[in-house]
């Protein structure tokens, strides 16, 4: 679209438009929060007003007229999605791009705007807010618009974003317009300001000229301008005559030099050239140069411009000395601008710039350069060590000459380690009658002045003669300079006091200046220097003096080992050193209150001087005069305490000063010397150093003292512990504590040890020594431990910490009951500590003394030692004892255990545990009831400890009496005195005649169930803590088990005799069982059953063999069972085929005992009596000593007896034959060894 320039029309369109735009935008705001409160539910329906009147719409028409509001606006409205897609566009928006609406919808919005303003565009959309933007549409269409976007929440919470489109193009093209305009409006301001500026510049140039005359006037520079063209035509002249070396020419004719001088003019002269000239017009200036130029130190100058135009120099600058109209001198600095020599013009123009001052400043320096030699100079003069009088004489010479004074005095008055004025003097030669004048007096007088006017003085001739003391004083003599100029000032010190003055005199027409003042200062301070040096080096002498003497005394004090020593030995030196004749030191004796004299010097070393009972006194008024008091006379200062005053003798004085030794105020120490002898060599300096090193050997003696005697103690603990591991006997110990405790405190008055029980909460005593004897505890009763606050030990054991009492009477009120009220009324103070063994209280070690404040933290610390090494003791003491008890109760429970297992009386178990029971848990004495299940009552088993037998006739229903409480209720039952035990007793009362006050019975339980009641008796009360109760329920249980192992043996035993005889009739049958079937053989088995065990016994087998071999010997045919009664029953001789049946019988006996388990030791019989010794038998063919022994003695036994027996097919063998024939089977059928042994019992039961 071409663009158009914009007419007044168009800018009203422009401005009427924009007002539409901002009314529509502002009903458009209005709209979306009406369309939100509905969407919101916030309300119901909306009435709108128009020319129709009012109307009610509700939600349902709401979209429809939305819809209808969105397609009549002006702008463009779009709908967009979260991912940028158009869900909808008005008409509005699409005719902006020249398309439909459809096309618009379902598209990126983003592809609606050019590439430049895409990526502004994200965060216009997202962001939300208002920003421009070039749209592109169809048919190349570019639009500018503004895009404002607001963020929508729908009901079903997605998010749209609502944009509004508006055109921009009018606005762009107006704004365009006025850029316009405004371009071609400031182009035209800056044609006229050109134009202005030129001729401005032209004006500029017409006042040139008449401001060159203005600047030359006046600018503050001396300018001339200088006709000089005689002189140029003489050079010229010159030049041509051939003079070439100009410089030799005008030595040598110097009229020509004063020719050309006089032959310059001064044209014309600026307002500065009069102000440094000092004219009062031009005219004066206006003349011939001569007389400002000839004068001798100006004409080597004026040759050298002559020689620099005759080279051709154009710009020529020299110094030079000028003459003023008022004849002063003037130093200027030059610069001439020549004409060339071939020009036609003479006129030189001059720049004069005065520098009179520079010139002044430079002499200054140099002057200040040499003043500041000789300073440097006199500062080396003085280094070198010689006596005062020469270094202040060799400054005195030396300020004169620095100065250039005809006159200079030193003047030092008498002060420190000057005893008497001095004076130092410096003369001119042409001054020397100055020396007639008394220069002290005179010294005197100026320092005087100088104090009541001012430390530095300047006084004129005039001045001085106002000076009517000083003119008195110097009248008498001949003229003296004195009075023509004086430069006067007081020596400073150190400490602010003057050490005198010096003065320097020169003529009048010599003024002193700023600069001598500073010199002045200068060596003012040099000569103080050298003043306090010498006073320095004298103090540093007398300081070496003081150090030799403070050496010795150290050196002497070191060797000193005891304190007293230390006292006698520093009272001597001290006095000797500072010049006193008399010392003595008071020690400060903290309990007392007391300053009690311990050791004299001197004069004193007799004098019978009293303790201070006051001491303190005298030790606060010293504190407050700064621990040093200087005393003129000892009994009329009012100062000192009476009691000192008193005993001091008439007409002393002297010094009093507090001894300190680490913090702590030792004493006082007093040096005195009679009023009448004078000065001493006192020296405050040397008193207090004497008095730190005092102090210090004192706090070392104490140091090595108390060193000494820790070692000693530390050696008493340490050997107390050594003695402490050697035993476990408590009486031991606390003898041995106490006699260590007596080493550390000899003179203490009572030592108390005590236990603590924490289970009980009570305070036992254990050991107590007062006044040379151990106290009989037996009627000393424990107390109970008090509340934190109250008590002595409780609350030592409550703190865990050290408990003084430097005042034990007060402390009496704190008491509810003491430990031990032995000599109460005498003891003033006391200390009791805890004894701690891993880390819990068992025990306090006490420690009491009539002296008030007896004990302190030191003490407290020493007895902690001794407290925790004898805690240790006796918990090591408690641990033996406790692991004895274990021992002795594990070895009873292991004897107990012992007894159960390996025996089955019941009465010697239970007398056995009765027995370890009243030694172990220390009770007189103790019974077993036993249950009888059938009658329900508890009958005597068992006693220990009783003196008369009445107690095995106690019998007891279970549920009266305590014993039956106990069993019925199974829990342990108490009675705590004879009168509670008759309460609830039931038959004989027997305790009364044992004297039994204290009872106790414990069910036995085992398996749930009661089997009796362990009774204890005692004379005492009977424990109740938890160990003592736990080992006799130990005991409880063992005995129950051992009273339901016995019954429980006892019940199996007879059980295993019923069944053993079971088992034995059972074999016996079936042994008779097989007798009747076979009534060849009846009898048979019980004859070899009897045979074989004796034969048995006599190769020496055990009774439980014997069994087995009872029950095999019985049940030696039990295998016949399984024969057939034709084989076995058959009257003649067997076929091969019945032989074979029958030798199967003893297999069948194996298969028929094995699977009995009680039957199976007793096989070897009936399994192997058929095996032979050479390996033929059956059935399974053994040999030798593999067939087991049982069988080997059965198998003689039952050849024996079968052959002496009748049977169907034969009749008995005789006894004679038979033994033939078994013999002849010896080694091959039977064992020989077992045939032997047979025929040896024949033979002895024969």
């Amino acid at each position: 679209m071409e663009d158009k320039p914009l007419t007044s029309t168009d800018a009203d369109s422009v401005a009427q438009l924009q007002h539409e735009n901002a009314d529509l935008r502002a009903r458009l705001l209005e709209l979306e929060e009406v369309i939100g409160a509905v969407r919101d539910r916030k309300v119901d329906a909306l009435v709108m007003s128009g020319a129709w009147g009012k109307q009610i719409f509700t939600a349902r028409t709401a979209d429809q007229t939305y819809r209808t509001l969105i397609e009549a606006m002006s702008e463009g409205a779009l709908l967009v999605s979260a991912q940028g897609i158009v869900i909808y566009c008005n008409r509005r928006f699409a005719e902006m791009l020249m398309t439909l609406p459809e096309r618009v919808t379902a598209s990126r919005l983003q592809d609606w705007v050019t590439p430049t303003s895409r990526k502004f565009f994200q965060s216009l959309l997202y962001g939300g807010g208002r920003g421009e933007f070039l749209l592109e549409g169809y048919g190349d269409v570019k639009l500018p618009v503004l895009l404002s976007s607001s963020e929508v929440q729908l009901a079903d919470g997605e998010h749209l974003f609502c944009v509004i489109a508006t055109d921009l193009t009018e606005q762009q093209r107006h704004r365009l317009s006025r850029e316009v305009e405004h371009q071609a409006h400031v182009e035209l301001e800056q044609s006229e300001r050109a134009r202005r500026t030129l001729l401005s510049l032209l004006e500029d140039q017409k006042r040139i000229r008449s401001r060159y005359q203005s600047i030359f006037q006046f600018v503050p520079v001396s300018i001339w301008e200088e006709d000089w063209t005689s002189v140029i035509a003489m050079i010229r002249a010159l030049r041509q005559a051939g003079v070439t070396d100009f410089q030799a020419y005008f030595a040598q004719h110097p009229d020509r030099v004063n020719e050309a001088l006089h032959q310059i003019r001064v044209l014309d002269v600026n307002d500065a050239t009069l102000k440094i000239f000092k004219a009062q017009s031009k005219s004066q200036m206006l003349k011939s140069i001569a007389p400002k130029f000839a004068l001798p130190e100006t004409m080597p100058g004026f040759v050298q411009q002559l020689l620099a135009l005759a080279n051709g120099e154009t710009v020529f600058a020299t110094e030079m000395m000028l003459s003023t109209a008022s004849l002063e001198r003037l130093y200027v600095l030059q610069t001439m601008v020549f004409p060339s020599l071939d020009s036609d013009t003479g006129t030189v123009l001059v720049s004069l710039m005065d520098i009179t001052r520079r010139k002044q400043d430079e002499q200054r320096i140099a002057e200040n350069a040499r003043r500041n030699q000789i300073l440097a100079r006199l500062s080396v003069e003085i280094s070198a060590p010689m006596a005062l009088e020469e270094k202040l004489q060799i400054l005195t010479d030396g300020l004169r000459e620095a100065i250039g004074a005809q006159i200079a005095l030193t003047f030092l008055a008498a002060q420190r380690s000057l005893t008497h004025p001095l004076l130092m003097s410096s003369f001119a030669p042409d001054y020397a009658q100055c020396q007639q004048t008394d220069q002290v007096e005179l010294a005197t007088v100026v320092m005087t002045h100088l104090k009541s006017h001012h430390h530095l003085v300047r006084l004129t001739h005039a001045e001085l003669e106002q000076f009517s003391t000083l003119r008195q004083l110097v009248s008498h003599t001949a003229p003296c300079p004195l009075l023509d100029g004086l430069l006067a000032s007081l020596l400073p010190g150190n400490n602010g006091a003057s050490l005198g003055c010096v003065m320097l005199s020169r003529p009048s027409s010599g003024e002193f200046s700023v600069d001598d003042e500073a010199v002045l200062l200068q060596i003012n301070q040099m000569i103080a220097g050298v003043v306090e040096q010498d006073w320095l080096l004298k103090v540093t002498r007398q300081r070496l003096d003081e150090l030799e003497a403070v050496y010795a005394i150290v050196r002497s004090l070191r060797v000193v080992p005891t304190y007293r020593e230390l006292l006698a030995l520093f009272l001597e030196k001290s006095r000797t050193i500072l010049g006193f004749t008399a010392s003595f030191f008071l020690w400060r004796d903290l309990n007392a209150h007391q300053l009690i004299p311990m050791a004299m010097s001197g004069d004193f070393a007799d004098v019978p001087l009293t303790s201070l009972e006051r001491g303190e006194e005298v030790v606060e008024t010293l504190i407050n005069a700064g621990e040093i008091l200087l005393v003129e006379d000892f009994q009329t200062d009012p100062r000192l305490a009476a009691s000192l005053r008193h005993q001091m003798p008439a007409g002393w004085r002297g010094v009093c000063a507090v001894v300190e030794s680490s913090n702590l105020i030792e004493g006082v120490l007093v040096l005195a010397t009679p009023i009448v002898s004078g000065g001493s060599s006192y020296s405050p300096h040397l008193f207090a150093t004497l008095l730190d090193i005092f102090g210090n050997s004192l706090h070392r003696v104490r140091l090595q003292q108390d060193a000494q005697m820790r070692a000693e103690h530390l050696a008493l603990i340490n050997q107390l512990g050594r003695d402490l591991s050697s035993t476990f006997d408590l009486p031991t110990i606390y003898a041995t504590v106490r006699a260590t405790v007596q080493k550390l405190f000899p003179d203490v008055e009572a030592i108390l040890l005590s236990r603590y029980d924490a289970e009980s909460r009570i305070i036992i005593p254990a050991h107590i020594y007062h006044d040379g004897q151990t106290e009989d505890l037996t009627h000393v009763p424990s107390v109970a431990l008090e509340p934190p606050g109250w008590g002595t030990h409780s609350e030592a054991i409550h703190t865990r910490r050290p408990v003084i009492l430097p005042h034990y009477q007060k402390a009496l009120r704190r008491i509810h009951a003491p430990l031990s009220d032995t000599g109460a009324e005498l003891i003033q103070s006391a200390i009791f500590v805890p004894m701690l063994a891993k880390d819990a209280v068992v025990g306090v070690l006490a420690l009491q003394d009539r002296q008030v404040n007896r004990f302190g933290e030191t003490d407290a610390e020493l007895l902690t030692w001794v407290a925790n090494t004898t805690a240790i003791a006796l918990h090591n003491a408690e641990l033996f004892r406790e692991t004895l008890k274990k021992i002795e109760q594990q070895q009873a429970l292991r004897m107990i255990d012992m007894a159960i297992t390996s025996s089955m009386d019941l009465s010697i178990t239970l007398d056995l545990i009765l027995n370890r029971v009243t030694a172990l848990q220390d009770v007189a004495a103790a019974t077993m009831l036993l249950l009888q299940s059938h009658s329900h009552e508890l009958r005597f088993a068992a006693g220990y400890g009783f003196r008369t037998n009445a107690v095995k006739h106690s019998l007891v229903k279970v549920g009266s009496g305590l014993s039956g409480t106990a069993a019925l209720e199974q829990r342990p039952v108490r009675a705590y005195s004879a009168e509670e035990i008759g309460t609830n007793w039931v038959g004989d009362r027997f305790y009364e005649r044992e004297g039994f006050t204290h009872y106790l019975a414990l069910p036995l339980l085992a398996k749930g169930q009661v089997q009796g009641v362990l009774e204890i008796f005692d004379r005492k009360p009977i424990p109740e803590d938890q160990n003592w109760m736990n080992f006799l329920e130990v005991i409880a249980g063992q005995s129950a088990i051992a009273i339901d192992n016995a019954t429980m043996f006892e019940n199996l035993q007879r059980a295993n005799t019923e069944l053993a005889l079971a088992y034995d009739k059972t074999i016996e049958g079936w042994s008779y069982a097989l007798d009747l079937r076979d009534k060849e053989t009846e009898g048979h088995s019980l004859r070899v059953t009897e045979l074989t065990l004796h034969l048995a016994r006599a190769v020496g087998m055990s009774d439980a063999e014997l069994v087995h071999i009872r029950r095999g010997a019985l049940l030696h045919d039990i295998g016949k069972m399984g024969i057939p009664d034709a084989i076995l029953l058959k009257p003649g001789p067997l076929t091969p085929e019945e032989w074979e049946i029958m030798k199967r019988h003893p297999t069948y006996a194996y298969e028929l005992l094995s699977p009995i388990t009680y039957l199976r030791p007793a096989l070897a019989i009936p399994y192997c009596h058929h095996e032979k010794w050479d390996g033929t038998g059956y059935p399974r063919g053994l040999k030798g000593e593999a067939i087991p022994l049982a069988a080997r003695l059965f198998a003689i036994v039952d050849v024996w007896d079968a052959l002496r027996s009748d049977r169907p097919y034969r009749k008995a063998w005789p006894e004679d034959r038979v033994r033939e024939h078994l013999a002849s089977l010896s080694a091959t059928h039977f064992d020989p060894q077992v045939v032997e042994l047979f025929f040896r019992i024949l033979n002895e039961e024969a």
